[in-house]
């Protein structure tokens, strides 16, 4: 097994920025809607915020992938459930 050279490890570090970033965007996207949602309902809490930006985070960083998008879902309903418990 080699050693990365730097150029390498420039690329690795890149992907992973992309990925946090994409994460970001995620979670800030979902919190949106959920803020949106809860507004016009009149129902909005912790659980659900934080579970939104679990989801979004998540289905974020996987760049639309359908396996990441519903392991997303799924742990935001965890999330949700374990705040709201």
């Amino acid at each position: 097994m080699r050693e990365l050279t730097a150029s390498e490890v420039e690329q690795v570090n890149g992907a992973i920025l992309a990925n946090i970033g994409a994460g970001i965007g995620g979670a800030s996207i979902a919190m949106g809607g959920y803020a949106l949602y809860g507004a016009a309902n009149g129902s909005m809490d912790l659980g659900g915020f934080a579970g939104a930006a679990t989801a979004g985070f998540i289905a974020g960083a996987s760049f639309g992938n359908p396996i990441g998008v519903s392991v997303g879902m799924v742990a935001g309903g965890v999330v949700d459930r374990w705040i709201d418990s």
